[in-house]
């Protein structure tokens, strides 16, 4: 027989309840997986409570001296008094948890087989894309882009050792042989710098064509990589906050559960689509998402929650 001491652990261990870190929460879709699943799903939940009182009961004589001088006498007798509380509660991320309990889904580290249009949780590393930045970037990069290419910058500091040598009225044997050496590096930096400037103002022309909001990554643990986009409204906190904390590569590893598409080999090349005006925009929408990509992508996830597991650490 197992002793007291046992027992109160095993409650105790029994009341834990797992915290998790929640990034990243888009409400309306899991009100509405929820409600499906339930046929409907809960705002707010109100607790009632039953508060019961005893209470003595006050009579007044009805006979003889005690009705003529009024007095008032307590009963043995007493009533129960039953006060309804109602307490309000909501629901915050109880749909949620809920949602990832009804489910019952364990946390993949490699994908699944390819199946479309799957339900699942992807764990893995996420590294964000700010497309909103870079699309506000490229158009300095085509007004200033000795600040953005080193070519230049290097060009630049040449240039500077030159005139320093020009200004000298007696130059060694050694720096008069120097200084042509020096030029033609310049040249060539100045030469590789125009050759960027001429590929960043082609792709600073297309940044109209360029995603808005934040892209993510999932990196798994066998090299699978799912992308998505991120609504801006359903992060926890403001992208400049989580740029800001933690710039493109959030920490430690993270779930995700959303929607799972698999990428075909569908893609249409620029021939095929040259007579369809709206199929030349996506193979250039198509080209430039795989530019900014850090590789391959197996797959769209449209993502519903990412979250990460806490630990409450014992005292």
């Amino acid at each position: 027989m197992p002793s007291a001491e046992e027992i109160q652990k095993n409650e105790s261990s029994e009341k834990i309840v797992p915290l998790i870190d929640i990034f990243y929460k888009d409400t309306g879709r899991l009100y509405s997986l929820v409600s499906q699943i339930d046929r409907g799903t809960w705002q707010e939940h109100i607790e009632t409570q039953e508060k019961t009182e005893k209470s003595e009961i006050l009579k007044k004589g009805n006979v003889g001296v005690s009705r003529a001088l009024g007095t008032e006498f307590s009963d043995v007798e007493s009533e129960e008094i039953k006060r309804n509380i109602q307490t309000k509660k909501a629901p915050f991320d109880d749909i949620a948890l809920g949602l990832l309990e009804k489910l019952n889904l364990k946390p993949k580290i490699i994908p699944p087989s390819n199946v479309f249009s799957r339900i699942d949780v992807l764990h893995g590393i996420i590294k964000l894309q700010n497309y909103k930045f870079i699309a506000n970037v490229f158009p300095m990069l085509k007004q200033h882009p000795k600040a953005f290419i080193n070519e230049f910058q290097e060009a630049d500091r040449i240039s500077l050792q030159i005139q320093e040598l020009k200004k000298k009225k007696h130059l060694s044997q050694e720096e008069r042989s120097y200084m042509p050496k020096l030029e033609l590096k310049r040249n060539g930096f100045l030469k590789l710098g125009k050759e960027q400037q001429d590929m960043l103002e082609i792709v600073a022309s297309l940044y109209k064509f360029f995603p808005t909001g934040i892209g993510f990554e999932l990196s798994m643990q066998d090299g699978s990589v799912f992308s998505g986009q991120l609504k801006p409204d359903n992060l926890i906190d403001s992208d400049e906050v989580i740029f800001t904390n933690y710039g493109e590569c959030l920490p430690a590893e993270w779930e995700v559960l959303g929607i799972i598409d698999y990428v075909g080999n569908t893609s249409a090349s620029l021939y095929d689509t040259i007579e369809n005006p709206m199929g030349v925009l996506t193979h250039f929408s198509n080209s430039i998402k795989g530019l900014l990509s850090k590789g391959e992508i197996t797959g769209i996830i449209i993502p519903i929650l990412i979250y990460r597991e806490l630990v409450v650490p014992d005292e």
